[in-house]
């Protein structure tokens, strides 16, 4: 994003909205498998590191914007105008409903939306082609669009802590996703779409009402960790046996009998199955 006559508007004015809007980017953090999502490496830049006056004169370009805890109800229409954003920060505010400006923001590699209070994402969510992590924990999902099987370069998916109902089935597309966590959802059955999502690394199905484990679940050949404490499970499919890359299994607070937990194990004897 180039800066001339607009800089003291887009500096002074945007800016002191936020109040800690502008971060210049220092490269890709790799987030940790299934802990909260953070990037420590963010440092706060006020105005008056970037006086109008100089501004006007340097070329800018924004690679990181932090809009986080700012009581923002609405995406600002402002955002259009940073185009070349990569990181983005609207983490714990009080958004309800998220714009379709979002999709402008074609060079976006991070989302970061948190702690808001979203019903839905738009269908131009789609858009993002170059986004490779998304963050919507904590949010009020009911639903997911299917526009969001178009983001193929996306490898880290937070969902977890929302009201999903159904598995959403648009995310099979996602052929690049390592890491899927929809902890803490409604969610009663997985579809055999699940076989679709064969870059897995780990999966994340705590705490919602599932009952069984489809046999596809066999083709995460690639899977290393697998949650599904606090579900209603009584079994596991003997096709499990079959992944035998799985570091850990987490089964605690289900219905599993004794001899049904050591029948896993016997399936899996270089995981460690955590009941």
């Amino acid at each position: 994003m180039k800066f001339k006559k607009n800089a003291s508007f887009y500096i002074n004015q945007f800016i002191d909205l936020i109040t800690h809007s502008v971060v210049k980017a220092k490269g890709q953090e790799k987030p940790p498998a299934f802990v909260q999502p953070e990037d420590a490496t963010l440092k706060d830049v006020t105005p008056d590191a970037y006086p109008a006056d100089v501004a006007q004169e340097q070329e800018l370009e924004i690679k990181k914007l932090d809009l986080s805890r700012q009581q923002l109800h609405s995406l600002p229409l402002e955002i259009q105008n940073f185009s070349q954003v990569e990181q983005l920060n609207l983490e714990q505010n009080n958004l309800n409903i998220l714009m379709s400006e979002i999709g402008t923001l074609l060079h976006l590699r991070r989302l970061d939306l948190r702690g808001n209070e979203l019903e839905s994402l738009p269908q131009e969510i789609g858009s993002l082609q170059c986004l490779e992590w998304l963050c919507v924990q904590n949010n009020q999902l009911v639903a997911l669009p299917d526009a969001i099987g178009q983001l193929h370069h996306l490898r880290w998916l937070w969902l977890n802590d929302n009201h999903l109902h159904a598995f959403p089935t648009s995310i099979a597309q996602l052929e690049n996703l390592e890491w899927l966590n929809l902890q803490n959802n409604s969610l009663t059955r997985l579809p055999g779409e699940i076989e679709e999502m064969q870059g897995l690394i780990g999966l994340n199905l705590s705490g919602n009402r599932l009952k069984n484990v489809p046999t596809e679940i066999k083709q995460l050949q690639n899977l290393r960790e697998l949650n599904l404490d606090g579900n209603q499970l009584t079994t596991l499919p003997k096709s499990i046996e079959q992944l035998q890359d799985l570091e850990r299994l987490f089964l605690h607070h289900n219905y599993f009998s004794k001899s049904e937990l050591e029948k896993v194990q016997g399936w899996l004897p270089n995981c460690n199955v955590c009941f």
